[in-house]
């Protein structure tokens, strides 16, 4: 009998560790310079980890629904970007989330409950924290 679910809670969720760094680094070291290209590197991961690989819920229409049931596909997927294993889920997911369609449209599978918006929230603040440390290895305190 094959084992289920060999992969480990680190390397499953390995994200929210890179990004707890990222916020301990801009909070508890006061040299910011010296650290900048560190911050810069675990923001750009922690981003990478929530669009690409973070688990979650497809969010996608799905053609099939009965009236009454939620017409969103409940399959697990992998990403903020991609949807499930379902090849027209995936460009659904896709094209609404680069902003091919309404801005309503797009956002409704990253706010469906509480993972995924903790999954959209940290990868907004993985952008900021990114650009942040673009601005503290540019700007530099003279």
């Amino acid at each position: 009998m094959a084992k289920r679910g060999t992969t480990g809670f680190i390397a499953k969720y390995w994200g929210y560790l890179v990004f707890a760094l990222a916020i301990w680094g801009w909070v508890a070291v006061d040299d910011k310079i010296k650290i900048a290209p560190v911050l810069i590197v675990l923001s750009l991961g922690a981003l990478a980890y929530f669009l690409f690989k973070v688990p979650h819920q497809c969010g996608a229409i799905n053609r099939q629904a009965k009236p009454g049931q939620d017409p969103r596909c409940r399959n697990n997927a992998k990403g903020l970007m991609f949807g499930c294993h379902l090849m027209q889920h995936k460009r659904q997911n896709f094209l609404q989330r680069m902003g091919i369609g309404k801005w309503r449209e797009a956002n409704r599978g990253l706010w469906i409950n509480p993972k995924e918006c903790l999954a959209s929230v940290v990868a907004l603040t993985s952008i900021v924290s990114g650009i942040g440390g673009l601005v503290v290895a540019i700007v530099k305190p003279g």
